[in-house]
């Protein structure tokens, strides 16, 4: 699972400092009046809130001593590169995981109650009522859609092993 796939991504200016701000914006109310022939329509305001986000620095590393480099065969530097390469994306993944997590309402799909990932029974299994119902959340709280094939609007969603195996 690569838990950035529908984040909004930005660079980051150099000499800017550590925090980038983000701005939520919030639709003005629903114009439920008609507007009288030649007038302009009545003005409304725009608000949204800004999301400061603050850089952090990640890293790690490992000592190869130089006996291994000098007695190793390429392949088995490159293998240790390798190795650290799939740590780090597993910890970038893990860090905005666990960002989302605090920062957002999970939906638990037909859970008899459970309040978090970890009182989750293996009991309980993802079936396509409750893609259903997180399709009509997201639409309620009016959720932006991508735009599918055929120009269809549609919602992506991220779900680990277990739950794709329930679906299937």
């Amino acid at each position: 699972i690569r838990h950035d796939a529908f984040a909004q991504k930005r660079g980051v200016p150099a000499n800017n400092g550590k925090v980038v701000n983000f701005i939520r914006h919030v639709a003005p109310a629903v114009a439920t009046t008609g507007i009288t022939e030649l007038a302009n329509p009545t003005a409304v305001t725009s608000s949204g809130q800004t999301v400061a986000v603050t850089l952090v620095e990640y890293g790690s590393y490992t000592n190869i001593s130089k006996f291994y480099e000098r007695t190793s065969i390429d392949v088995g530097l490159k293998e240790q590169i390798e190795a650290m390469g799939i740590n780090m994306g597993e910890s970038i993944d893990t860090i905005i995981k666990n960002a989302m997590l605090a920062g957002g309402t999970p939906l638990f799909a037909s859970l008899g109650g459970a309040a978090s990932v970890s009182s989750v029974l293996s009991t309980q299994v993802l079936g396509s009522a409750d893609i259903r119902r997180a399709v009509k959340t997201l639409k309620k709280k009016k959720a932006i859609p991508f735009q599918g094939t055929q120009g269809n609007p549609v919602f992506g969603g991220l779900i680990g092993p277990e739950a794709a195996y329930d679906l299937l």
